[in-house]
């Protein structure tokens, strides 16, 4: 997951930085930030965010999901999750819209 690099993934299962995520959909790497499996897995440098399992991991927290929206301690990545959990949107540090 290196800078610039956006990689599509189709499968059921992907490993993330030797982290194994079950997926039911499309994995998309964007510039090495953040990873959407879209309804499915958020993982947020490296954090895993199961949505669907209502819990996230972002750097060491444990938040509920579902409705909320999640930012990483230095604030640099905010992840917008609709009531019914799925993905809604991904903001990058500089506040735009990547997923």
């Amino acid at each position: 997951m290196t800078g610039g690099v956006v990689v599509v993934v189709r499968g059921t299962v992907v490993v993330v930085r030797g982290v194994v995520v079950v997926v039911r959909a499309a994995a998309v790497v964007v510039r090495g930030a953040a990873v959407v499996v879209r309804g499915a897995v958020v993982v947020v440098r490296g954090a895993v965010v199961a949505v669907r399992g209502a819990v996230v991991a972002v750097r060491g927290a444990v938040v509920g999901v579902r409705g909320a929206v999640v930012v990483d301690r230095g604030g640099r990545v905010a992840v917008v999750v609709d009531r019914g959990g799925r993905i809604a949107v991904v903001v990058d540090r500089g506040g735009r819209i990547v997923v």
